[in-house]
């Protein structure tokens, strides 16, 4: 079946904090990944991404489950995105791959990386009659590596219930450490267990391979860390008597438990939460464990971090009673996963908002300092993210309600699905054969055609999304976030929820998840960049100075932004060279002649078609340009630095040329005689969006045939002197009449009709060309007259 690649611009972000003695770490969007830091991909019906891991390229690895046509089963899913967001195709060829392994559903929930580059999924099959263990491993294009397991794949049956894998780690040794339950006569157990690289058990891992752990009535493992010394700690919850309880269990490398950890191997929350729960798990560097869970009952739950010592005692100067407890709604709030970065503490899950679960990333301290509750009350989560600031436009659903979205983009393509044979192996094999998973794949051709063609044609609309800012009250004794104020967006009626995050080499943090639309659900995946790291002030080398003012006026057009900076005579230091540096992304420094290479910051092929209006090369007015960073075919600068003189004082740079619709991070910059460089506050601009004739006839820049005619201007007239001649001779004369059209309604619907032919005509010559779509259109019009019954002048 055809998939569809949806950049949903209203995915839920609720960002809430801990008062801390210090500002709590603030993410923000990271706009250079996907379209305004988000991303979110159909791959069939039900799509959801459970587990994320970061290669060493900076490519991200997504996994979870995908399913065809409703009630069929759900299959392994893989994603590979390149560091912009964009699908790489380098990865089985359309950056994705499904995988059934059994008739039943299978489904991904944790990865790992092993040396070579090869990626494991671990999860679950279902073989006709229960779960087992299920391990998938991939070469690094995605095909599935045939030395692993049977053809691939390993299942593993541990008893006679359900069993599922929830986490995993592959060690230094290239072992891969997996985590799961089992479910027993009474209730569930944990277990873990080892495979080599290849995909066999390690028979001196527990017993056989296998190792297995009761704790109380009924226990769930949910994380998995692997620690210096090899050691292993697993978190999760159990039930007893009492009621639920959050947990962590150690384990020796070799499988058996470790009694010296917490209380006999198994570390618990305070007594003083009555109901606990917790899921995924990561380790600090002082080898603190942060535990992401939520404490109460289920339907009033609140979000809650729990932090423990390395021995496995809950740190009691961590929050409250060992935890951070957080009120983000007045209804049910989880955190299913942390991760521990250079930003701090960050850990997603979801918040119930009017009955619907929302996507939910909370951020803290890494060395959890927390003010009085008095003193916290009121904290608020920062200023919304540029995305959040986008200008709304207002569509019709069904012809009838009014709704509004903010920027949203969707686009298509195709995923070819190779069916899959194989057999599996188990300790104790399945009765159940292996199945080629429940997709058609289509070869591309006139079908393919034709159908791209009618998603062009199609509506792409969502349901109301909003802004909205709420106050929680805590409702538990132990929370400590008073009056927490939080940024929302959101999209269709569905929920969207962030199941697993992951931090990356930069200290950016990747979440995961799923988000329901009104025909399939997604699986999300969103990049956030720790803002306060980039506006600290230290007054230290290489970072914000309190001395440093970056400035902006009004003055921002399409392609033209007025800013500039002010170094204050109280600045210890001679400043010999001053002015800004910009970029796309976040954080841009400074960069010498000598260093500023041609390393290109321009997304990839998918997001090019994301891309409005590249402008011309970009300079700045009254001072030298240096360091810009452009790619070969494309136009525009994207990073670089002014050179505006030496000394204190004001200082006002004109950046021209800049890409219409984009958003750029400057920070004005003092280099010293000593040669440290020291920074002004961060301040982000978005270049104002063009409206022109085909924006203002069809009313909005994202409708499908104002997408053909920017694609057809950036491939096939920017290229070309010509052809950049007349955009810019558009661009000088279409404003005015773009807005006599757009006041006009009568006139927009005549106007749509003129352009149907230069729509036609572009869509053509970005299928076979320019040169083949203007000896098409001759060709037609020869036709045409040919066919035209002229009247004959009479003699």
């Amino acid at each position: 079946m055809y998939s569809r690649y949806s950049v949903l611009i209203g995915l839920w972000v609720l960002c809430a904090g801990f008062a801390g003695k210090e500002v709590w770490a603030a993410f923000q969007l990271d706009d250079t990944f996907g379209l305004d830091g988000r991303v979110a991909v159909e791959l069939g019906v039900k799509n959801s991404g459970h587990a994320v891991l970061v290669q060493p390229d900076g490519k991200i690895v997504v996994a979870g489950s995908t399913s065809g046509a409703k009630g069929t089963a759900m299959n392994f899913a893989l994603l590979r995105f390149n560091p912009d967001g964009s699908l790489d195709p380098t990865f089985n060829g359309e950056g994705s791959a499904v995988t059934s392994l059994v008739p039943g559903d299978d489904e991904a929930l944790a990865l790992g990386l092993l040396a070579d580059g090869r990626i494991v999924a671990g999860g679950y099959s279902h073989n006709g009659t229960d779960r087992d263990f299920a391990v998938a491993c991939y070469r690094r294009d995605g095909s599935l590596d045939p030395t692993f397991g049977v053809e691939g794949a390993v299942l593993t049956s541990i008893g006679n219930g359900n069993e599922e894998i929830t986490a995993l780690v592959v060690d230094q040794n290239d072992n891969i450490t997996v985590v799961g339950s089992s479910e027993g006569t009474v209730g569930r157990i944990l277990v873990a267990a080892r495979y080599t690289s290849a995909g066999v058990l390690d028979s001196s891992f527990g017993e056989q391979g296998v190792s297995l752990i009761g704790v109380g009535e009924d226990a769930n493992a949910e994380g998995l860390v692997e620690r210096r010394d090899g050691s292993l700690v697993i978190s999760g919850s159990y039930v007893d008597k009492q009621g639920s309880a959050a947990m962590l269990v150690g384990l020796r490398a070799n499988g058996l438990l470790e009694t010296t950890f917490g209380s006999k191997g198994i570390a618990t929350v305070s007594p003083a939460f009555a109901a606990s729960e917790g899921y995924g798990i990561s380790e600090d560097g002082d080898g603190l464990l942060y535990l992401a869970g939520a404490v109460g009952n289920p339907g009033r739950r609140d979000a809650a971090l729990f932090r423990f010592t390395p021995d496995g005692q809950a740190e009691g100067s961590f929050g409250r009673n060992g935890a951070v407890v957080s009120a983000v709604t007045a209804e049910d709030d989880v955190l299913y996963d942390v991760s521990v970065g250079p930003a701090g503490v960050a850990a997603s899950g979801f918040a119930v908002h009017a009955g619907a679960r929302q996507f939910l990333l909370i951020s803290y301290l890494a060395d959890g300092s927390i003010a009085d509750a008095a003193a916290g009350a009121g904290q608020a989560a920062g200023d919304p993210s540029p995305a959040d600031a986008a200008p709304i436009q207002e569509v019709r659903v069904n012809g009838q309600s009014k709704v509004q979205i903010r920027r949203l983009q969707v686009w298509n393509s195709e995923v070819r699905i190779q069916p899959l044979q194989m057999s599996d192996t188990a300790v104790a094999p399945p009765t159940a054969w292996l199945a080629p998973a429940d997709f058609s794949g289509r070869d591309r051709g006139a079908e393919a055609g034709l159908a791209r063609i009618g998603r062009h044609l199609e509506g792409f609309f969502l349901p109301s999304a909003w802004a909205a800012d709420s106050e929680a009250t805590p409702r538990d004794k132990n929370a400590t976030v008073l009056a927490a104020r939080t940024v929302t967006t959101a999209f269709s009626e569905g929920e969207s929820l962030g199941f697993a995050l992951t931090t990356d080499a930069e200290g950016d943090v990747i979440v995961v998840g799923t988000a329901e639309g009104r025909e399939a659900s997604s699986i999300v995946a969103a990049r956030f960049v720790a803002a306060d790291l980039i506006d600290r002030i230290t007054d230290q080398p290489g970072h914000r100075s309190s001395h440093i003012t970056t400035s902006l006026t009004a003055d921002i057009t399409r392609t033209t932004v007025a800013t500039g900076g002010e170094i204050g005579e109280s600045f210890a230091h001679e400043v010999v060279r001053r002015g800004v540096v910009f970029s796309r992304k976040q954080g841009p420094v400074y960069k010498n002649e000598a260093s500023a290479g041609p390393t290109s910051l321009v997304p990839g092929g998918m997001l090019r078609q994301l891309e409005a209006f590249f402008a011309a090369d970009a300079v700045a007015a009254e001072s030298a340009f240096l360091g810009g960073t452009k790619s070969v075919g494309e136009q525009g600068v994207e990073a670089g630095r002014t050179d505006n003189g030496a000394g204190k004082g004001a200082f006002s740079v004109l950046l021209e040329h800049l890409r219409p619709g984009t958003v750029y991070y400057i920070r004005a910059y003092a280099l010293t005689a000593g040669g440290a460089v020291y920074y002004g506050n961060q301040i982000s601009i978005r270049t104002a969006d063009a409206c022109f004739i085909a924006t203002a006839s069809f009313g909005s820049l994202l409708h499908p045939c104002v997408s053909i005619l920017r694609d057809f201007r950036d491939a096939c007239l920017l290229g070309h002197p010509v052809g950049t001649w007349l955009v810019d001779l558009y661009y000088t004369f279409s404003p005015p009449l773009a807005d006599a059209i757009a006041d006009n309604a009568p006139l927009r619907q005549v106007v749509r009709l003129l352009l149907l032919p230069v729509i036609g005509f572009s869509w053509l010559a970005l299928q076979i060309g320019l040169a083949g779509a203007s000896c098409a259109a001759v060709a037609l019009t020869a036709i045409a007259a040919w066919a035209i019954p002229w009247p004959r002048r009479r003699g």
